[in-house]
């Protein structure tokens, strides 16, 4: 599940968040939270990664160490996709 999901979280932050050139310095490690996702780009993540791997994201899941970077939200989501 992991790598697959997060290929397509990688995507989906490369072509709807980042419209420069900086989408080639993306990284699985990149922190996220402040250059890249900000309050509007997490409201833009979140009803995507909802409907994507088919989970609910609950308000105590919404804390910044769960989209730091591309790994953790991966793990959020592989995490919560296991639970549903």
């Amino acid at each position: 599940m992991g790598d697959n999901n997060k290929h397509r979280i990688h995507e989906y932050i490369k072509t709807e968040m980042l419209f420069d050139k900086s989408a080639n310095l993306l990284t699985d490690e990149k922190p996220l939270l402040g250059d890249i996702i900000d309050s509007m780009g997490l409201q833009m993540l979140v009803p995507f990664l909802e409907t994507e791997f088919g989970i609910s994201i609950p308000d105590l899941e919404l804390i910044p160490e769960n989209f730091y970077n591309i790994n953790s939200i991966t793990d959020l989501v592989d995490r919560l996709a296991k639970r549903d």
